[in-house]
């Protein structure tokens, strides 16, 4: 699901932005595009301009369309009812999160990344939720942030 044209209704977080347009990754990078899309005269935060640029930017950010999960209600269902506390702490764990974030992802307030989606299909698995409907719903989205989940 890739698309070369920035869709800026998909940002649905404020970024740091990026003003170097002859960065070779600029016209690929929200950070970028966020910038070049956005309403003159607003506040935003940028990153240093006497940065290096080239082949590889740690603050690259891809603007690849990607599947985003909402939701695991339904699954949780298929829980045993005396492991889904389990369960729970495990997901919490696994995605690194306190139980308050936990309660977002679980009921699709935030959405999962396609690397997070992995994640959470295998500590289901383990509970014997093995489900290609998983999720409650999908939606398009950007990856927004630089961390590996």
């Amino acid at each position: 699901m890739n698309t070369s044209e920035f869709r800026p209704e998909l940002m649905h977080i404020s970024i740091t932005n990026c003003m170097r347009s002859e960065c070779p990754l600029a016209h690929h990078c929200l950070r970028y595009l966020d910038y070049v899309h956005s309403e003159r005269f607003v506040a935003r935060v940028f990153l240093d301009p006497r940065g290096e640029t080239g082949e590889v930017c740690s603050y690259h950010l891809p603007d690849t369309v990607v599947a985003m999960a909402r939701g695991f209600k339904r699954a949780i269902r298929s829980v045993r009812h005396g492991e889904v506390n389990a369960l729970r702490i495990h997901l919490s764990h696994t995605l690194g999160c306190c139980k308050s974030i936990y309660y977002e992802y679980a009921n699709g307030r935030t959405a999962l990344t396609p690397k997070q989606q992995e994640l959470v299909r295998k500590v289901f698995s383990q509970y014997d939720v093995v489900d290609k409907e998983l999720f409650d719903s999908y939606e398009e989205g950007y990856i927004l942030s630089n961390q590996s989940t």
